[in-house]
Protein backbone atom coordinates (compact mmCIF):
# COMPACT_ATOMS: atom_id res chain seq x y z
CA UNK A 1 0.00 0.00 0.00
CA UNK A 2 2.92 2.25 -0.24
CA UNK A 3 4.55 4.63 -2.89
CA UNK A 4 8.00 5.35 -2.13
CA UNK A 5 9.07 9.21 -2.34
CA UNK A 6 11.97 10.22 -4.51
CA UNK A 7 15.03 9.63 -2.35
CA UNK A 8 13.68 7.74 1.05
CA UNK A 9 15.26 5.24 2.61
CA UNK A 10 14.23 1.29 1.72
CA UNK A 11 12.03 0.91 4.78
CA UNK A 12 9.02 1.15 6.39
CA UNK A 13 8.70 1.98 10.16
CA UNK A 14 5.77 0.59 12.20
CA UNK A 15 4.94 1.45 15.83
CA UNK A 16 4.63 -1.87 18.07
CA UNK A 17 3.48 -2.05 21.56
CA UNK A 18 2.44 -6.32 22.71
CA UNK A 19 -1.19 -5.83 22.33
CA UNK A 20 -3.78 -7.13 19.53
CA UNK A 21 -2.90 -4.17 17.53
CA UNK A 22 0.28 -5.09 16.11
CA UNK A 23 -1.24 -7.79 13.99
CA UNK A 24 -2.83 -5.31 11.61
CA UNK A 25 -0.40 -2.94 11.79
CA UNK A 26 2.31 -5.75 11.15
CA UNK A 27 0.12 -7.09 8.27
CA UNK A 28 -0.23 -3.70 6.48
CA UNK A 29 4.04 -2.55 7.26
CA UNK A 30 4.76 -6.30 5.48
CA UNK A 31 2.42 -5.19 2.40
CA UNK A 32 3.73 -1.73 2.35
CA UNK A 33 7.35 -3.35 2.09
CA UNK A 34 7.11 -5.76 -0.46
CA UNK A 35 4.56 -3.44 -2.48
CA UNK A 36 7.45 -0.96 -2.68
CA UNK A 37 10.20 -3.64 -2.72
CA UNK A 38 8.17 -4.98 -6.20
CA UNK A 39 8.15 -1.80 -7.49
CA UNK A 40 11.76 -0.67 -6.84
CA UNK A 41 12.43 -4.45 -8.81
CA UNK A 42 10.29 -3.33 -11.78
CA UNK A 43 12.43 0.05 -11.65
CA UNK A 44 15.67 -2.51 -11.36
CA UNK A 45 16.81 -1.42 -8.83
CA UNK A 46 18.09 -3.50 -5.32
CA UNK A 47 14.63 -4.95 -4.39
CA UNK A 48 16.26 -6.61 -1.24
CA UNK A 49 16.90 -3.81 0.60
CA UNK A 50 13.77 -2.83 1.63
CA UNK A 51 12.85 -3.96 5.63
CA UNK A 52 10.26 -3.17 7.94
CA UNK A 53 11.98 -1.58 11.26
CA UNK A 54 9.19 -2.66 14.47
CA UNK A 55 9.81 0.34 16.53
CA UNK A 56 8.20 -0.04 20.38
CA UNK A 57 8.89 3.45 22.57
CA UNK A 58 9.06 3.04 26.08
CA UNK A 59 8.53 6.08 27.75
CA UNK A 60 11.56 7.09 30.21
CA UNK A 61 14.84 6.72 29.61
CA UNK A 62 16.48 4.63 31.71
CA UNK A 63 18.42 5.83 35.05
CA UNK A 64 21.39 8.14 34.07
CA UNK A 65 23.23 6.59 30.92
CA UNK A 66 21.57 3.02 30.86
CA UNK A 67 19.47 2.54 27.61
CA UNK A 68 15.42 1.73 27.89
CA UNK A 69 14.28 -1.60 28.41
CA UNK A 70 11.02 -3.83 27.09
CA UNK A 71 8.78 -4.08 29.91
CA UNK A 72 8.48 -7.99 30.98
CA UNK A 73 7.48 -10.12 28.36
CA UNK A 74 6.54 -7.29 26.09
CA UNK A 75 9.27 -8.44 23.92
CA UNK A 76 8.16 -11.92 23.24
CA UNK A 77 5.27 -10.78 22.39
CA UNK A 78 5.99 -8.23 19.31
CA UNK A 79 8.21 -11.22 18.35
CA UNK A 80 5.53 -13.52 18.20
CA UNK A 81 3.04 -11.05 16.22
CA UNK A 82 5.71 -10.64 14.30
CA UNK A 83 6.33 -14.09 13.48
CA UNK A 84 2.64 -14.67 12.88
CA UNK A 85 2.15 -11.86 10.20
CA UNK A 86 5.27 -13.55 8.48
CA UNK A 87 3.55 -16.66 8.81
CA UNK A 88 0.41 -15.45 7.32
CA UNK A 89 2.28 -14.43 4.26
CA UNK A 90 3.90 -17.37 4.26
CA UNK A 91 0.81 -19.24 4.14
CA UNK A 92 -0.90 -17.18 1.46
CA UNK A 93 2.49 -17.76 -0.49
CA UNK A 94 3.24 -14.32 -0.50
CA UNK A 95 6.61 -12.97 -0.14
CA UNK A 96 7.88 -12.01 3.04
CA UNK A 97 10.82 -9.18 3.98
CA UNK A 98 13.22 -8.44 6.62
CA UNK A 99 11.61 -7.28 9.96
CA UNK A 100 13.91 -5.87 12.72
CA UNK A 101 12.59 -5.03 16.23
CA UNK A 102 13.84 -1.29 17.78
CA UNK A 103 13.27 -0.22 21.77
CA UNK A 104 13.54 3.23 21.35
CA UNK A 105 13.27 5.80 24.22
CA UNK A 106 10.65 8.21 24.92
CA UNK A 107 7.10 8.87 24.22
CA UNK A 108 5.71 7.12 21.13
CA UNK A 109 4.70 10.28 19.02
CA UNK A 110 8.09 11.67 19.29
CA UNK A 111 9.86 7.95 18.93
CA UNK A 112 8.03 7.12 15.91
CA UNK A 113 8.72 10.20 14.24
CA UNK A 114 12.19 10.25 14.56
CA UNK A 115 12.67 6.49 13.58
CA UNK A 116 10.78 7.55 10.51
CA UNK A 117 12.50 10.77 9.06
CA UNK A 118 13.70 9.72 5.88
CA UNK A 119 11.62 6.80 5.55
CA UNK A 120 9.20 5.77 2.81
CA UNK A 121 6.44 5.45 5.47
CA UNK A 122 5.66 5.10 8.88
CA UNK A 123 2.38 2.78 9.66
CA UNK A 124 0.59 3.30 13.38
CA UNK A 125 -2.44 1.16 14.60
CA UNK A 126 -5.67 3.12 15.19
CA UNK A 127 -6.76 3.47 18.77
CA UNK A 128 -7.85 0.66 21.07
CA UNK A 129 -11.60 0.92 21.74
CA UNK A 130 -11.00 0.97 26.04
CA UNK A 131 -11.39 4.51 26.87
CA UNK A 132 -8.03 5.02 28.52
CA UNK A 133 -5.96 3.07 25.68
CA UNK A 134 -8.01 5.18 23.28
CA UNK A 135 -6.96 8.06 24.61
CA UNK A 136 -3.41 6.71 24.42
CA UNK A 137 -2.66 5.42 21.33
CA UNK A 138 -5.10 8.23 19.26
CA UNK A 139 -2.53 11.00 21.03
CA UNK A 140 0.19 9.00 19.32
CA UNK A 141 -1.77 8.76 16.08
CA UNK A 142 -2.52 12.22 15.92
CA UNK A 143 0.59 13.62 16.69
CA UNK A 144 2.25 11.38 13.80
CA UNK A 145 -0.02 12.27 11.27
CA UNK A 146 0.27 16.15 12.46
CA UNK A 147 3.74 16.84 12.79
CA UNK A 148 5.39 13.94 10.58
CA UNK A 149 7.00 14.56 7.17
CA UNK A 150 6.92 11.06 6.52
CA UNK A 151 3.85 9.62 4.89
CA UNK A 152 1.91 7.81 7.69
CA UNK A 153 -0.14 5.04 7.22
CA UNK A 154 -3.11 4.64 10.05
CA UNK A 155 -4.51 0.86 9.96
CA UNK A 156 -8.02 0.52 11.85
CA UNK A 157 -8.01 -2.28 13.96
CA UNK A 158 -10.93 -3.72 11.91
CA UNK A 159 -9.66 -3.25 8.77
CA UNK A 160 -10.22 -6.44 6.34
CA UNK A 161 -6.55 -8.65 6.10
CA UNK A 162 -4.29 -7.59 3.78
CA UNK A 163 -5.24 -8.26 0.30
CA UNK A 164 -5.94 -7.01 -3.23
CA UNK A 165 -6.93 -3.05 -3.29
CA UNK A 166 -10.42 -2.27 -4.46
CA UNK A 167 -9.79 1.47 -5.22
CA UNK A 168 -7.63 4.21 -4.45
CA UNK A 169 -9.68 7.17 -3.27
CA UNK A 170 -8.14 10.50 -2.84
CA UNK A 171 -8.65 13.69 -1.78
CA UNK A 172 -8.64 16.82 -4.21
CA UNK A 173 -9.15 20.72 -3.51
CA UNK A 174 -6.43 22.35 -5.68
CA UNK A 175 -3.80 22.46 -3.51
CA UNK A 176 -0.61 22.06 -3.17
CA UNK A 177 -0.63 19.08 -1.10
CA UNK A 178 -3.50 17.38 -2.32
CA UNK A 179 -1.45 17.34 -5.80
CA UNK A 180 1.06 15.64 -3.48
CA UNK A 181 -1.46 13.34 -2.24
CA UNK A 182 -2.61 12.54 -5.86
CA UNK A 183 0.92 11.59 -7.18
CA UNK A 184 1.47 9.10 -4.06
CA UNK A 185 -2.22 7.74 -4.85
CA UNK A 186 -1.77 7.01 -8.73
CA UNK A 187 1.31 5.60 -8.05
CA UNK A 188 -0.13 3.07 -5.39
CA UNK A 189 -2.83 2.53 -7.82
CA UNK A 190 -0.62 1.86 -10.91
CA UNK A 191 1.33 -0.40 -8.99
CA UNK A 192 -2.05 -2.55 -7.38
CA UNK A 193 -3.30 -2.68 -11.03
CA UNK A 194 -7.03 -0.91 -9.52
CA UNK A 195 -8.77 2.05 -10.44
CA UNK A 196 -8.10 5.67 -8.85
CA UNK A 197 -10.72 7.70 -7.74
CA UNK A 198 -10.23 11.60 -7.59
CA UNK A 199 -12.42 13.41 -5.12
CA UNK A 200 -13.59 16.39 -4.08
CA UNK A 201 -16.11 17.61 -1.39
CA UNK A 202 -17.29 20.98 -2.18
CA UNK A 203 -19.28 23.86 -0.30
CA UNK A 204 -20.70 26.99 -1.98
CA UNK A 205 -18.40 29.25 -0.21
CA UNK A 206 -15.61 27.03 -1.29
CA UNK A 207 -15.84 26.57 -5.02
CA UNK A 208 -14.00 28.99 -7.54
CA UNK A 209 -15.24 32.49 -7.72
CA UNK A 210 -18.33 33.23 -10.34
CA UNK A 211 -18.57 36.53 -12.29
CA UNK A 212 -21.21 38.77 -10.25
CA UNK A 213 -24.58 38.49 -12.24
CA UNK A 214 -26.99 39.16 -10.02
CA UNK A 215 -28.36 35.15 -10.75
CA UNK A 216 -28.27 33.02 -8.54
CA UNK A 217 -27.51 29.29 -9.31
CA UNK A 218 -29.10 26.50 -8.13
CA UNK A 219 -27.60 23.68 -6.11
CA UNK A 220 -27.24 21.01 -9.13
CA UNK A 221 -25.78 23.96 -11.29
CA UNK A 222 -22.93 24.80 -8.26
CA UNK A 223 -23.04 21.03 -8.77
CA UNK A 224 -21.79 21.18 -12.44
CA UNK A 225 -19.19 23.65 -12.00
CA UNK A 226 -17.44 21.46 -9.36
CA UNK A 227 -17.48 18.93 -11.39
CA UNK A 228 -15.87 20.57 -14.55
CA UNK A 229 -13.41 21.55 -11.78
CA UNK A 230 -12.34 18.42 -10.99
CA UNK A 231 -12.45 17.76 -14.75
CA UNK A 232 -9.67 20.10 -15.35
CA UNK A 233 -8.14 19.00 -11.88
CA UNK A 234 -7.57 15.83 -13.74
CA UNK A 235 -6.60 17.21 -16.82
CA UNK A 236 -3.73 19.06 -15.41
CA UNK A 237 -2.31 15.83 -13.77
CA UNK A 238 -3.17 13.85 -16.36
CA UNK A 239 0.84 13.18 -17.06
CA UNK A 240 0.98 12.07 -13.94
CA UNK A 241 -1.80 9.62 -14.23
CA UNK A 242 -0.89 8.14 -17.56
CA UNK A 243 -2.06 4.29 -17.72
CA UNK A 244 -4.92 4.41 -14.51
CA UNK A 245 -8.03 4.27 -14.85
CA UNK A 246 -9.35 7.36 -12.95
CA UNK A 247 -12.64 8.07 -12.22
CA UNK A 248 -13.49 11.93 -10.77
CA UNK A 249 -16.28 12.29 -8.21
CA UNK A 250 -18.26 15.35 -6.51
CA UNK A 251 -20.00 15.29 -2.90
CA UNK A 252 -22.05 18.35 -1.62
CA UNK A 253 -21.19 18.19 1.89
CA UNK A 254 -18.76 16.90 4.95
CA UNK A 255 -15.30 15.60 3.63
CA UNK A 256 -15.02 13.14 5.83
CA UNK A 257 -18.09 11.51 5.31
CA UNK A 258 -17.85 11.73 1.44
CA UNK A 259 -14.25 9.97 1.70
CA UNK A 260 -15.48 7.26 4.18
CA UNK A 261 -18.74 6.80 1.73
CA UNK A 262 -17.01 6.57 -1.19
CA UNK A 263 -14.86 3.53 0.27
CA UNK A 264 -14.86 -0.15 0.58
CA UNK A 265 -13.60 -2.37 2.67
CA UNK A 266 -10.68 -2.97 0.28
CA UNK A 267 -10.16 0.47 -0.34
CA UNK A 268 -7.17 2.92 0.71
CA UNK A 269 -7.97 6.08 1.54
CA UNK A 270 -5.40 8.66 0.44
CA UNK A 271 -5.29 12.81 1.43
CA UNK A 272 -2.78 15.27 1.99
CA UNK A 273 -1.63 16.93 4.97
CA UNK A 274 -3.53 20.77 4.53
CA UNK A 275 -6.03 21.70 2.25
CA UNK A 276 -8.38 24.30 1.41
CA UNK A 277 -12.39 24.04 0.77
CA UNK A 278 -13.56 20.56 1.38
CA UNK A 279 -10.13 19.56 2.89
CA UNK A 280 -9.79 22.34 5.19
CA UNK A 281 -7.33 21.77 7.78
CA UNK A 282 -6.77 18.08 7.46
CA UNK A 283 -4.50 17.30 9.48
CA UNK A 284 -4.59 20.58 12.11
CA UNK A 285 -8.49 20.18 11.94
CA UNK A 286 -11.60 18.06 12.92
CA UNK A 287 -11.49 16.57 9.37
CA UNK A 288 -8.72 13.97 9.80
CA UNK A 289 -9.31 13.42 13.49
CA UNK A 290 -12.75 12.13 11.76
CA UNK A 291 -11.31 10.21 9.11
CA UNK A 292 -8.57 8.35 10.83
CA UNK A 293 -10.58 7.60 14.11
CA UNK A 294 -13.45 6.57 12.02
CA UNK A 295 -12.74 4.99 8.68
CA UNK A 296 -12.73 1.21 8.45
CA UNK A 297 -10.35 1.43 5.86
CA UNK A 298 -6.82 2.35 6.16
CA UNK A 299 -5.71 6.11 5.40
CA UNK A 300 -2.47 7.33 4.45
CA UNK A 301 -1.81 10.92 4.69
CA UNK A 302 0.86 12.75 2.45
CA UNK A 303 2.62 16.34 3.15
CA UNK A 304 3.45 18.43 0.46
CA UNK A 305 6.78 18.46 -0.63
Amino acid sequence: MTAAAAGARPEVVVGVDGSSRDAAALDAALDAALDAALDAALREAAAGQWRVRAVRAQGGRGRGDDPPAWPPGERAAVEQAVQAALARRAEAGASTAEVSLELAAGAPGPALIAAGKGAALIVVGDRARGPVQSALLGSTTRQVVHESCTPVLVVPQQACPPGPVGRVVVGVDGSAPARSAVTWAGAAARRHGCPLLLLNAWVITALPERKATGYIPSLAEFGELAGAWLDEQASAMAAELTDLQVQTHTVHGSAPEALMRATGPQDLIVVGSRGQGGFSSLVLGSVADQVVRHSDTPVVVVRAG
